[in-house]
């Protein structure tokens, strides 16, 4: 039942997140880092976080087939990401017959260990007085936005820069002035790098997306902190049909004082108690396709395992 609607990406789902935010932190009185990587650390400071957004597009043979948009905040300390509060939609859905249903907007509050679900996408699961699905595991969504590349995981971020190829003005990006940033680094390295995705069911590559190429753009503003983030990926299915996928994120507000906790107990239920699994919403749009899949019908851009 998890993965109960299969996709050009192998399963589908919903989530969203809305913000909790305190007041912006105080204008930042530290010297001028190094480089972005330490700019970002300066900047993973207990009690601090960053407004995201995304935008996730699926396409086969330049028809869209999954839209997808994210607006919240996440939560940082010393360690990287602690937890995010993220709403989120479809914006286009392959199956018509669901569209409606999977474009409800979600609400997830996430930790590493756990997340909660709520929103019009979870409500008939739920019991008469409850309002949050509470996940635990492999289930619960990990904390941030839909992001390939998770920038506040230093290794593979450290990684991600190292193959910068080209660096330009890159214009102003939410009124900032920014230096553009781009390169290419294999679908392989990035899984193996990540923290995050190897605890998310579907990300894992098969060998040939492994060898695949990861085009990105990176704008970072003066004071070296990332603005956005485009990622982009395709590969060849069936040898007829060619599936690819962009991610498109921006980072605002940085400092901004976050404060991210589960909601209150008396309106969670676990999903255990429930009787049934309930497909947790941004895991229906993770699942990356692979040329080998039972079920996977060339040329109509439709998982159907």
């Amino acid at each position: 039942m998890r993965r109960f609607i299969a996709t050009l990406t192998g399963v589908a789902a919903a989530t969203l997140a809305a913000p909790a935010l305190a007041a912006p932190a105080s204008a930042n009185t530290q010297a001028k880092p190094a480089g972005p990587l330490a700019a970002l650390t300066q900047q993973l400071v207990k009690g601090h976080g960053v407004k995201v957004s995304s935008r996730f597009v699926d396409s086969a043979d330049g028809r869209q087939i999954l839209g997808w948009s994210e607006a919240g905040t996440v939560e940082v300390s010393p360690s990287g990401l602690t937890a995010s509060d993220i709403t989120s939609k479809f914006t286009r859905y392959w199956d018509p017959e669901h569209a409606r249903e999977m474009m409800k907007p979600a609400r997830d509050i996430a930790f590493w260990k756990e997340s909660y679900g709520s929103g019009p996408y979870y409500q008939p699961s739920l019991p008469e007085g409850k309002s949050w699905i509470r996940f635990t595991g492999r289930h619960a969504i990990k904390p941030g936005p839909s992001t390939l590349v998770d920038i506040f995981d230093r290794p593979l971020y450290k990684a991600l820069l190292a193959t910068t190829s080209v660096k330009k003005p890159g214009g102003k990006v939410g009124g900032t002035a920014t230096t553009l940033y781009e390169g290419t680094i294999s679908y392989g390295t990035v899984y193996k790098l990540s923290q995050k995705l190897h605890q998310v069911p579907g990300w894992e590559p098969d060998r040939s997306l492994a060898k695949v190429k990861v085009h990105w753009k990176l704008w970072l503003g003066g004071d070296l902190l990332a603005r956005r983030l485009v990622t982009s990926y395709e590969q060849e299915l069936a040898k007829i049909t060619v599936w690819k996928r962009v991610i498109d994120t921006t980072y605002s507000s940085w400092g901004t004082k976050v404060s991210i906790t589960p909601p209150p107990a008396g309106t969670v239920v676990d999903e255990d108690d429930l009787g049934t699994e309930i497909p947790d919403s941004r895991e229906l749009t993770t699942v990356v396709p692979s040329a080998t899949s039972p079920g996977w019908t060339a040329g109509e851009g439709v998982y159907r395992g």
